[in-house]
């Protein structure tokens, strides 16, 4: 599971939301968003903005969420130039 994942996931259980409530508020699709809570799809800008509103982040959650995407985009471009042996 990537960092953004389990972050999104974890936002949404604690707000106690179904991934079909988010879905239907965010306009991103219940299978767009299974796959990213599991690490499968990475978001992109669009549906992180859309989650962002949904969740109505605080400052520090949104930090901390723009953190995990830091790490996840750092990790995927390290593995993508040095192999699975060079990411993080």
């Amino acid at each position: 599971m990537s960092e953004t994942g389990e972050f999104l996931l974890r936002t949404r259980e604690r707000r106690g939301i179904s991934k079909y409530a988010v879905a239907a508020a965010s306009g991103v699709s219940h299978g767009n968003l299974f796959r990213i809570e599991r690490g499968e799809r990475f978001p992109t800008p669009d549906v992180i903005n859309r989650l962002l509103r949904t969740y109505d982040l605080s400052e520090g959650e949104r930090a901390l969420l723009f953190r995990h995407v830091s790490n996840d985009l750092t990790r995927a471009y390290d593995a993508a130039i040095y192999g699975d042996a060079g990411a993080r």
